[in-house]
């Protein structure tokens, strides 16, 4: 069987009531996952895959989006040789100007920056981060990975104004909205 497309199943629960599997299917390298909470191990997975890519990719810098950007690129750092990532703190409640804090500069970041969230949801702190690295380092190369994405049915009342955020990497792949991450709050 092809590495690239293998299915698997594993037991993540027991009890009635509760998740017994978890099925993930791994289609062009993106596993889809079924409902439940990741593992670590389950994480390992998918880093795997984005560390493979950041190999590819060869980064000079790596830019974490928020809180679980910043575990998933640290994670992915340690594993390409980097040593230290920079947060981008993204924040909707702030003005459009105010709404991404990088600190790191041209000079820090580098030509090759690997852009990492830990969950992609409707892809508004990965355009914002993006948008932003894009106007400080008009000529480096922005890849945009994530660990998680979740390809949801958009709601909301700005169905018009939405735009979705495109990736170039994800270790897993859902439909399902249940699907979370150890260090998500409960």
């Amino acid at each position: 069987m092809s590495s690239r497309l293998r299915s698997r199943l594993w037991l993540v629960g027991v009890g009635s009531g509760r998740t017994d599997w978890l099925r993930w299917l791994e289609i062009l390298g993106s596993p889809l996952l079924g409902p439940g909470v990741l593992s670590l191990y389950d994480i390992s997975v998918g880093i795997k895959l984005l560390c493979d890519d950041a190999l590819a990719f060869r980064p000079t810098s790596i830019v974490g989006i928020n809180r679980g950007g910043s575990i998933v690129g640290g994670w992915v750092a340690k594993q390409v040789g980097l040593p230290y990532i920079h947060s981008a703190i993204v924040n909707f409640d702030l003005s459009p100007e105010l709404r991404v804090d990088c600190t790191a500069t041209s000079a820090t970041l580098g030509t090759r920056i690997l852009l990492v969230d830990d969950a992609k949801r409707k892809g508004e702190h990965m355009r914002e981060a993006a948008a932003h690295l894009r106007r400080q380092n008009p000529n480096a190369q922005i890849r945009r990975c994530v660990l998680l994405e979740m390809v949801l049915p958009h709601q909301g009342p700005e169905k018009d104004a939405f735009r979705e955020a495109a990736l170039e990497r994800s270790g897993f792949v859902t439909t399902r909205s249940d699907v979370t991450l150890p260090w998500d709050p409960s």
